[in-house]
């Protein structure tokens, strides 16, 4: 389930008519050749679906935005004279979102022969665009942006766009717990979440991991446990930066064996957060986090914050026993941020010796 990453693009392109919606979907294609997704905009009647449909859910998780504009009514000046014609309500308005979010450096557009060019920022947005003056001609255009270029420039498209990549960290969710260290008696088995940053350009600044919540099922049930910033792998700072195509782990979990002077043997569920830099912490949970030979489930919430990319989340269930070998952990959810690094969702974690 470990998938390559591949950047969105963003169609912006005139949907008034049967013919403009075939070449909308002409175009997609050949950009999905290239190994590109691709998301071709659909006209929104509301201000509320501009915000949520596109502004939300398509433009701001795309890597790249494509403009075609169409031309629509003629113009005419103060005194009467032509003066070209207008371009698509719609295609401008997304235009103008893409500007704010600053796919300046991720842009490319192609504009009808005849459309009066517009004024401001947008203007020179417009004014790098390639004109075309019918559907077989931007068609050629488009399949020239998107060939690769001549061998030897390690395949690299005429356009400059990268298909590999995209713009948000990635949560990458193991199967096992992992020994941590050990000594005559206790030993410690450690579950690391592993955080990808998917961009290819730019590094991922002031990354935060917090456990976001708890809740311990079955006979005993604890919700209201503080927010808990974990620690990074190998790093006695709070924040983290994750460079372009790196990955960066933290201990979500970890189990403690501790032989018992009654000769029972059980495990304490530690964290690991900042601020103790290394030195364990329990959970606070008035002695529900041994686990004695009962089961104990748990549900965590983890959370990663950065300055600079979305936040990503997973929610797992840990299901603990005394007897290592019974372990189990599995997803909750399985968002498109998570790689699940199992053929699996639900793995076994194996016991380790002592």
């Amino acid at each position: 389930m470990n998938e390559e990453p591949k950047a969105k693009v963003f169609i912006s392109c005139g949907q008034s008519s049967s013919e403009e919606r075939s070449i909308a979907k002409k175009v997609a294609r050949i950009i999905e050749k290239a190994k590109f997704e691709t998301y071709i905009a659909v006209q929104e009647q509301s201000l509320t679906g501009i915000v949520d449909n596109i502004f939300h859910n398509q433009l701001k998780k795309s890597e790249y935005f494509l403009f075609i504009d169409f031309k629509r009514e003629k113009l005419a000046g103060d005194d009467g004279k032509d003066i070209g014609f207008r371009g698509s309500l719609f295609s401008h308005q997304e235009l103008a979102v893409a500007a704010f979010l600053g796919f300046g450096k991720r842009f490319m557009g192609f504009i009808q022969e005849g459309i009066k060019p517009i004024d401001g920022v947008l203007g020179q947005l417009q004014g790098n665009c390639e004109k075309f003056s019918s559907e077989k001609e931007l068609l050629s255009k488009v399949r020239k942006a998107f060939s690769k270029r001549s061998k030897g420039v390690n395949g690299k498209l005429k356009c400059g766009w990268r298909p590999d990549w995209k713009n948000q960290l990635r949560i990458i969710v193991p199967g096992n717990i992992y020994p941590f260290c050990s000594n005559f008696k206790e030993h410690r088995n450690a579950y690391y979440l592993r955080i990808e940053n998917q961009n290819a350009f730019e590094s991922a600044k002031n990354c935060y991991a917090f456990m976001k919540s708890i809740k311990v099922k079955g006979k005993h049930n604890y919700s209201r446990l503080p927010q808990i910033e974990l620690k990074w792998e190998n790093w006695d700072f709070p924040n983290a930066i994750i460079p372009p195509k790196f990955s960066k782990s933290f201990c979500a979990l970890k189990l403690v064996r501790q032989d018992r002077t009654n000769n029972r043997r059980g495990y304490d569920i530690q964290l690991i957060p900042f601020g103790t830099l290394g030195v364990d912490a329990k959970l606070g949970l008035n002695g529900i986090n041994r686990i004695e030979p009962e089961r104990l489930i748990l549900d965590m919430d983890f959370e990663v914050i950065s300055d600079n990319f979305q936040t990503c989340s997973v929610s797992l269930e840990f299901e603990l026993y005394a007897q290592l070998e019974r372990c189990t952990a599995k997803l909750i959810n399985f968002p498109s941020s998570i790689i699940n690094m199992c053929d699996n969702l639900e793995t076994k974690i194996p016991q380790t010796k002592a």
